[in-house]
């Protein structure tokens, strides 16, 4: 007990919400189920916004963000969280396929968006998209991406970083 409470720094060990098949992880690497496990609460705080919860949802978000990426990823969430608050729009991501793709996560589904309550988008296919590395036991967000995947081709394409 007394080692714990004198050590320097805090180690968090993220684990999935549900464990239905095998998966693992270790000081730097992580099977694909994990990270899977783990990016698809990690992107309903992007996906999943509404006015009022916005700021608290890409707060928790940038907890797991890597330090070098902080910086360029809060201020794409910043000028994502003043459109949503500018046009009062909530969304809902509806999750329908995964990949992974080495360090990259992409989940693929549908997107409702209501601007001021009334919808404007009803099963807008989107994808959102995660680059993740485990530091430490510490699963970090290197980089992001969203969009339609027709915008590339019918699906979207690895990130270049």
């Amino acid at each position: 007990l007394a080692n714990g409470l004198f050590r320097g720094g805090t180690v968090v060990v993220m684990v999935p919400p549900e464990v239905d098949r095998s998966m693992w992880a270790a000081g730097n690497t992580a099977s694909p189920e994990y990270m899977t496990k783990v990016a698809m609460p990690l992107i309903a705080y992007l996906a999943n916004v509404h006015p009022e919860s916005v700021d608290l949802s890409f707060k928790t978000f940038m907890g797991f963000v890597a330090p070098e990426s902080a910086g360029i990823i809060q201020e794409r969430l910043n000028a994502d969280k003043s459109y949503i608050l500018d046009r009062q729009m909530s969304r809902v991501f509806y999750p329908m396929q995964t990949q992974v793709v080495k360090d990259t996560v992409t989940l693929i589904g549908l997107e409702r968006r209501f601007i001021a309550g009334t919808i404007v988008a009803d099963n807008d296919k989107r994808y959102y998209r995660l680059k993740l590395r485990m530091n430490d036991w510490k699963l970090q967000v290197v980089d992001l991406d969203a969009g339609k995947p027709e915008d590339q081709g019918g699906a979207p394409t690895a990130m270049n970083k």
